[in-house]
């Protein structure tokens, strides 16, 4: 179940190809890559002239916000870990996303930053003021809202 943990929004088990997939872990996940895509302009024209490099974009479907674990996914899980140097770190290219267990946002045997903090990083860099009660926002599925905030208190 999804959660707010370490003051960041965590997943409780894996993300991924041959992962737990929770449902409402997949739905955070599906949440942050569709509003930071829209933000990025990734599946229209890119704001400001952005280009993303390094990645075919063109196997990119429209994200749904639905808790389904499926092959879209893990191209849009694929494409963040690609760009990873956002905020100056490097994430996992393993095409999965994992729980963050240390304070340190970093893997203990990896050193390289968890993908759910690095989206969450992203997420709060574009939406602050929604980032801060992303419980409440209203294009969170009320499903996913729910266990936010039964985790949070």
């Amino acid at each position: 179940m999804a959660a707010t943990h370490l003051k960041f929004y965590n997943v409780t088990d894996a993300v991924g190809p041959y992962q737990p997939n929770q449902r409402t872990d997949v739905m955070l996940v599906q949440f942050f890559l569709k509003e930071i895509g829209d933000f990025w302009g990734l599946l229209g024209p890119a704001p400001n002239g952005m280009a993303v490099s390094g990645f075919d974009l063109k196997i990119l479907k429209p994200l749904q916000v639905n808790g389904t674990a499926d092959q879209n996914l893990y191209q849009w899980i694929k494409w963040f870990q690609s760009m990873s140097s956002f905020g100056g770190t490097t994430a996992a290219q393993d095409g999965i996303v994992t729980p963050a267990t240390s304070t340190s946002h970093k893997g203990a045997r990896s050193r390289v930053s968890y993908s759910i903090v690095k989206m969450n990083n992203a997420f709060r860099s574009f939406f602050a003021h929604r980032w801060e009660n992303l419980a409440s926002d209203g294009k969170v599925p009320s499903e996913l809202g729910a266990a936010l905030r039964s985790n949070f208190e």
